[in-house]
């Protein structure tokens, strides 16, 4: 004598749900394929804007001295506020029991 399961049916939404994620994936994975790809570089600058890359020409122009900065007052005259913590071992001393 065979025995017969059915199985619930759950109205039949999760398979149009699952195909619709795949199929978005999929859109989603050809259109970066696309514009990793296929679209011109021109395009992808035509959308950045400009305003702010003219700005690195002045920064670029600037003299930069390190021991101007280092031997500077406002340099030398920090103190630490803070002491320094004692440094403390983590862990237990025997793991594996006593001795």
């Amino acid at each position: 004598m065979a025995i017969v399961i059915n199985d619930e049916q759950h109205g039949g939404g999760g398979e149009w749900f699952t195909a619709g994620l795949v199929g978005l994936v999929v859109v989603i994975v050809f259109v970066a394929v696309y514009f990793l790809f296929f679209v011109s570089p021109g395009v992808i600058n035509s959308a950045l804007p400009n305003s702010g890359l003219s700005s690195i020409d002045a920064i670029t122009s600037l003299n930069f001295n390190p021991s101007d900065v280092v031997s500077s007052p406002l340099f030398t005259g920090q103190r630490q506020s803070v002491s320094a913590q004692p440094a403390v071992g983590a862990g237990n001393s025997q793991p594996f029991g006593t001795p």
